[in-house]
């Protein structure tokens, strides 16, 4: 939409990527903070969303003008395509927490600096 030269096609374009923004990052960040126990929820989420922004963030731009000097623009397209089904098969991957208590998630069992055992989970937290 750059390349016609039409300032109206330019503000639909942007304005149809902040849509489908608004449409991925909504069910993304209330499904991110589910997939971590209780314990590291917020520190999972928020690492999640900030590495997921660099990195998706800084990957594209940066060798997008090497693709496109090199190949042409289709490579660009195909990156994309590629990110794209990336994304989609972590998704169909990540667990389903439909019905699952986030309350009493449990987390693995670790030592402690001492050498005693002692559980992570939530349950276990609010007893002590």
């Amino acid at each position: 939409m750059v390349d016609t030269g039409s300032p109206i096609l330019f503000v639909a374009g942007i304005i149809g990527t902040y849509a489908v923004l608004g449409f991925a990052n909504g069910p993304a960040a209330s499904f991110t903070p589910e997939i971590f126990p209780t314990r590291y929820r917020y520190t999972g989420a928020g690492l999640a969303f900030n590495l997921g922004g660099i990195i998706g963030g800084a990957i594209p731009p940066t060798s997008a003008g090497v693709l496109m000097a090199t190949f042409g623009g289709w490579a660009i397209s195909l990156m994309m395509a590629i990110l794209i089904l990336i994304s989609f098969v972590c998704t169909f991957l990540l667990p389903e927490t439909m019905g699952t208590s986030l309350r009493n998630r449990p987390t693995r069992r670790r030592f402690g600096c001492v050498g005693e055992r002692f559980a992570t989970t939530d349950a276990a937290m609010e007893r002590r």
